[in-house]
């Protein structure tokens, strides 16, 4: 059976930037309410996130939500890699559609998506990656994949880095 036909992936621009800033600015308050009885998001280091321009964002990927934590916590849009399958499910790939999160084929090299989210970058967007490329199991860090170094350098803007603790409790991956 074939898969369903996913919804067109935004491109960076300078316009559309400006849309999906607006429309992420007005959805981060829905998140924080929602989200406010299972997370407590700290606020210690994220005045090292610029608020406006280009950055990096590393972050370890122990959740499922943690794209929309680090978004709450760095307060701006944060544009995110996510597996092609993910938008082919109706309400989350509208959401991504939303946030403007670029698609990627899992467990392969995917330069088509890697210069759609460098565009974004080079828009003066923050940019976030999880460079163990999955979520955890078991709450425990996975390996770094492969590459990711080049991938830092070939991105060519500030990084900051970020850990999220506890996470994977509210919703395991198993």
């Amino acid at each position: 059976m074939p898969l369903k036909q996913s919804r067109p992936v935004l491109a960076a621009s300078a316009e559309n930037k400006r849309k999906v800033e607006r429309r992420v600015h007005l959805l981060i308050p829905v998140f924080k309410a929602a989200l406010y009885p299972w997370h407590r998001i700290s606020a210690e280091g994220w005045e090292n996130v610029p608020r406006e321009g280009p950055v990096l964002i590393l972050s370890n990927h122990v959740g499922m939500l943690d794209p929309i934590t680090l978004i709450i916590a760095a307060r701006r849009q944060v544009h995110f890699l996510a597996t092609r399958s993910l938008m082919q499910e109706p309400f989350i790939s509208r959401v991504m559609q939303i946030a403007a999160v670029v698609p990627r084929k899992k467990f392969a090299a995917d330069m088509k998506s890697i210069r759609r989210l460098k565009a974004w970058g080079d828009e003066g967007a923050a940019v976030g990656l999880f460079p163990e490329g999955i979520r955890t199991w078991s709450g425990q860090n996975s390996p770094v994949l492969p590459g990711i170094e080049k991938l830092i350098r070939l991105m060519g803007m500030p990084v900051v880095t970020a850990r999220l603790i506890n996470a994977y409790r509210q919703a395991p991956r198993w």
